[in-house]
């Protein structure tokens, strides 16, 4: 952490490469993951507030065993409550059932009013954490407001709205929009850097109308030269890389032969489609 911030949360991402190889056994078999969704929502909030209700006996188990350095890393109660990659994986559950679903939707059906109550209730939980201090300092609540707070919400959010053709589907689709999701983990990686540059400029001693022009200018030059930045590493670097290891990968998986399309009437037409679909 004392080097590059970012490497707890890089980890924490290879935890879930690692665990998605067995979960995917798990996740094929679902036949429901929206239940299943609820089902993980409500399990996995109660046992990690049961875990962080009962946290000093874990931390004072923990201590001998995790090094600690005040310069390094973070304390073994701040490890335990949000960088510890296991208390994370909830999220990721969420976030692997919700991509269940939206596979295995079919159809898009028009959005029922069940399904807009629900969308209405997630937004509305999301905005009361972050706007309403008696929810968000409650005991029960608090502690998960480091890591599994939002996630279930958003995973229905994220589902719900790339489920159907609405006014949000179609500006998540908008070419800006995809854009920023292409770099999104070049953005993560280089913001850190920009800030680090741009830190010593445009300080003021005391608050004034200077000082908070000052610090506009300075959020967006960060942010340009954080995308700017990005935008390069994402295609000089990230999409070439990925490009590469999947050919490897894919080049050590034997393809199956191409299906001969049938011959006789229609035959030169499916014979289009099917090279049409390859």
């Amino acid at each position: 952490m004392a080097m590059f911030p970012p490497d707890w949360s890089i980890s924490t991402e290879w935890l879930f490469y690692v665990t998605f190889v067995p979960a995917s056994f798990v996740l094929v078999r679902i036949r429901y993951p929206i239940l299943a969704l609820g089902l993980l929502s409500v399990v996995a909030s109660f046992a990690l507030m049961t875990l962080f209700h009962f946290e000093q006996p874990v931390v004072s188990a923990l201590t001998p065993l995790l090094w600690h350095g005040s310069k390094v890393s973070a304390p073994v109660q701040g490890w335990l409550i949000y960088f510890c990659p296991y208390v994370r994986l909830p999220e990721f559950l969420a976030g692997a059932l919700a991509d269940k679903a939206y596979m295995a939707r079919g159809d898009a059906a028009a959005p029922t009013v069940a399904g807009r109550v629900l969308v209405a209730l997630c937004i509305a939980w999301c905005l009361a954490i972050v706007l309403v201090p008696a929810i968000s300092e409650l005991p029960v609540i608090g502690s998960l407001l480091s890591n599994f707070i939002f996630a279930p919400a958003l995973a229905l959010l994220l589902y719900d709205w790339t489920c159907h053709d609405t006014w949000i589907s179609r500006i998540l689709a908008s070419r800006p929009l995809l854009f920023m999701g292409e770099i999104s983990y070049s953005v993560y990686i280089w913001s850190w850097f920009a800030m680090l540059i741009l830190h010593p400029q445009f300080v003021s001693s005391a608050a004034s109308p200077l000082a908070y022009f000052n610090s506009s200018v300075k959020l967006v030059v960060t942010v340009v030269v954080t995308t700017v930045i990005a935008y390069g590493s994402y295609h000089l670097v990230e999409r070439p890389a990925r490009q590469r290891i999947r050919m490897l990968l894919m080049g050590a998986i034997p393809r199956r032969p191409k299906a001969e399309p049938a011959l006789g009437a229609g035959g030169r037409h499916s014979r289009s489609v099917l090279e049409g679909r390859d």
